[in-house]
């Protein structure tokens, strides 16, 4: 696992599944959803988008070990294209290709999620890639 991190290769499948789940056509789905959860789909967003931008940046940080700086950058850079991701996926969603319904809702619960990936990365990558 640590070294599809380092690789980027968790990073392109996590995108691609992310992608491909969220664009997935509403048609395709049941009529009558099974909710065992309340709101449990805005907690998947949640996850999903945290996933796609700590696995994104533990990439980066494995690619960049001594450039402080520039890492930073992209980390940062990361987080703005993940949270706008997020919005335009909603809007793709209520299009008549994809067919499923358009919540801002779940937009502020991708960007919650990409911040908390952000977050984890920073708090976390010297533990798990042994970088400083």
């Amino acid at each position: 696992m640590i070294k599809m991190l380092k690789n980027g290769l968790l990073a392109i499948g996590w995108m691609i599944g992310l992608h491909f789940l969220l664009l997935f056509p509403g048609s395709q789905f049941r009529e009558e959803p099974l909710v065992l959860i309340p709101n449990m789909d805005k907690l998947v967003h949640a996850l999903l988008y945290a996933g796609l931008v700590a696995s994104i940046c533990f990439y980066l940080a494995n690619r960049y070990p001594s450039q402080p700086n520039k890492l930073k950058k992209l980390a940062l850079l990361v987080l703005v294209l993940a949270i706008a991701d997020g919005i335009v996926i909603e809007f793709l969603q209520g299009t008549p290709l994809i067919h499923r319904d358009f919540d801002w809702y779940d937009a502020l619960a991708d960007g919650i999620g990409a911040v908390a990936g952000y977050i984890f990365f920073w708090r976390s990558k010297e533990r798990i890639l042994g970088l400083t």
